[in-house]
């Protein structure tokens, strides 16, 4: 069994400054490749990405038995800049258990239960001075044999 690490790094300040009218649940801003390019990267160990290491669509290599966990930061991590992930909707739910939080790691924790790709959904909030954003982000994750 391994652990499959995966960092987001997100550009707080301009999400925040490009989706200002984002500021509470109901406006989450859904954001597409196209949007999200330019302000967010995964990236994680090598021999671990699929595809796109380093990028917003980042694709990560797990099999049954892998725990797989996520944290988020801000390029700019300070008291005027933070990403906190809200948490993750799957469109399959069969090849991983729901992605729990763990406060005291302050990060998100699954297990790889069955082999095939998902395009998952995490919900995150950008804060930038004060002001807070919500947003949807979708990457993938491909499980497979050993």
């Amino acid at each position: 069994m391994a652990t499959v690490d995966i960092l987001c790094v997100v550009d707080a300040k301009s999400l925040v400054e490009k989706y200002p009218s984002a500021t509470s649940a109901s406006t989450r801003q859904t954001l597409t490749h196209a949007d999200i390019h330019p302000y967010a990267r995964m990236v994680t160990h090598d021999g671990q990405a699929m595809s796109n290491h380093a990028s917003d669509d980042l694709v990560v290599r797990a099999h049954p038995g892998d725990i797989i966990r996520w944290r988020a930061i801000s390029i700019t991590d300070d008291k005027e800049s933070k990403i906190a992930v809200g948490g993750f909707t799957s469109v399959n739910t069969q090849l991983y258990t729901q992605p729990v939080h763990i406060p005291s790691l302050d990060l998100w924790q699954s297990s790889a239960i069955a082999v095939g790709s998902d395009t998952y959904w995490v919900n995150f909030n950008a804060t930038y001075e004060g002001t807070t954003c919500y947003f949807w982000w979708d990457p993938g994750i491909n499980i497979s044999l050993p």
